[in-house]
């Protein structure tokens, strides 16, 4: 590494080390790890991570900073089949998701988390069937110390979900809204909370979920079936109307008796008959991202 990089560096270094919080690390590796660090952020799309806020100009102090958040929180992340790039988008964006979780657990007195049930999510599954629910899923979740982080994906991230557990006791599920249709908002949330049931809010680490992975190991397929069982009951589901009967209205009718929104029926359906050409107007109903976000 060149002297003017190291003077770079080292700049950079004495401006936030005032962030910094107490960890295992030695300052020299933490200062060899930030170097790393800042190099990789260079080749971030910076159109995009201004367009999103977490950036101005060539300003990127406010990234620089979310470094030395995870330094601080030491909290294993579990990342699947990444790149370097991939891994580094996926490291911002978890940071800035503990970093809104933190912000929220203050200033709302989150309690922490003591119990999540199959009861629980099959009440928040029907939750579903008012479609501006989605707004309010956050501060239902809190009154269960689970706090619900909404944070734009940037380009080429391949992450859908995360869930993990703050050292104060609260559980945060970070949404990434990668795709603006309902049923994945909803299949994906469903695959969170499933993994805070079976884990029993017990983690580890940070569990990353793609919805495009298609090798699942044991747990991730445990979350899928049980957020599906959570969305529609699995005996009913064997031989419901419209896996037999093509058309919006044997969707629709299904639906209401499931008492969720028919766009969670009919991207079920288009996942298990393997044909994502079925009801597409229902699917496209409606603009997550439009919702959450109000632009």
């Amino acid at each position: 590494m060149s002297n003017k990089q190291n003077n770079i560096i080292a700049e950079d270094w004495d401006e936030f080390t005032h962030t910094t919080h107490a960890n295992s690390l030695s300052n020299e590796e933490i200062f060899k790890n930030f170097g790393a660090f800042r190099a990789r952020i260079k080749g971030l799309p910076k159109d995009e991570l201004v367009e999103r806020g977490w950036i101005k100009g060539d300003d990127y102090s406010t990234i620089y900073r979310l470094f030395f958040s995870l330094v601080g929180l030491q909290e294993k992340v579990l990342f699947r089949k990444s790149t370097a790039i991939d891994d580094t988008l996926l490291t911002i964006w978890m940071s800035l998701v503990k970093d809104e979780a933190n912000l929220v657990r203050v200033e709302r007195q989150i309690p922490s988390f003591e119990a999540l049930s199959k009861e629980d999510l099959r009440a928040i599954a029907k939750l579903s069937i008012d479609v501006n629910a989605i707004k309010k899923l956050p501060e239902i979740l809190a009154e269960k110390g689970v706090i619900l982080v909404y944070c734009r994906a940037l380009s080429g991230m391949k992450l859908d979900g995360a869930t993990f557990k703050l050292k104060s006791g609260q559980i945060v599920v970070g949404m990434s809204i990668r795709f603006s249709r309902l049923d994945y908002f909803w299949f994906t949330l469903m695959h969170e909370l499933a993994h805070v049931v079976l884990l029993k809010g017990e983690f580890e680490g940070a569990l990353i979920f793609d919805l495009e992975e298609c090798d699942l190991d044991v747990h991730e397929k445990a979350a899928n079936k049980l957020a599906k069982e959570s969305l529609v009951d699995r005996t009913t589901w064997r031989n419901c109307e419209p896996k037999y009967q093509s058309g919006e209205t044997a969707v629709r009718k299904y639906a209401s008796k499931e008492g969720v929104h028919p766009s969670i029926v009919a991207g079920l359906l288009r996942k298990e008959l393997n044909d994502y050409s079925r009801y597409s107007k229902i699917i496209n109903e409606h603009d997550v991202r439009s919702i959450i976000f109000e632009r």
